[in-house]
């Protein structure tokens, strides 16, 4: 598994993410994932955006600028919910993977004694693994999400 691989759903998240605060548009997001260090190419953001909108997450629309224009992503009801069910499922995963570093910050070792054990006692409960929102990165976001590279800048238009 490449980094590609572990941070394509991460990506796609945080675009829609941005995309339920407002309008975005290509730009200004690769502006946006550079300042958190991700170094991601038009030619790797759009398709991933375009696989968005195809699962009703967004939609778009051209949008004049002077002479001339360019295409804005905005979020639909179904990408709100996603959305959503998203942001619960990622809190639970960061939180196992952080309870350790929780634990150790505030003395409690590796949890033993504290009624986590290892933290593999407490098993969420497996939710539908199919369809839209599931939270699997596909095969195109796989090669859509770029390796971490630090840069920092500002996000355009923002």
């Amino acid at each position: 598994m490449t980094d590609k691989d572990l941070y394509a759903g991460l990506i796609r998240l945080h675009v829609l993410h941005h995309a339920g605060e407002g309008p975005i548009y290509g730009l200004g997001l690769i502006e946006e994932l550079e300042r958190h260090g991700y170094e991601i190419s038009a030619g790797t953001l759009y398709p991933l955006l375009h696989g968005l909108e195809r699962r009703g997450y967004l939609v778009s629309a051209a949008e004049r600028l002077g002479r001339s224009s360019r295409r804005v992503y905005r979020i639909t009801p179904a990408g709100l919910v996603a959305l959503g069910e998203a942001r619960l499922r990622v809190k639970e995963l960061f939180g196992e993977l952080f309870e350790h570093e929780h634990e150790h910050e505030h003395g409690h070792g590796h949890g033993h004694g504290h009624g986590h054990g290892h933290g593999h006692e407490r098993r969420p409960e497996r939710r539908q693994e199919s369809g839209p929102g599931n939270g699997r990165p596909d095969a195109e976001a796989s090669r859509s999400a770029g390796a971490p590279a630090r840069r920092h800048s500002r996000k355009g238009g923002r």
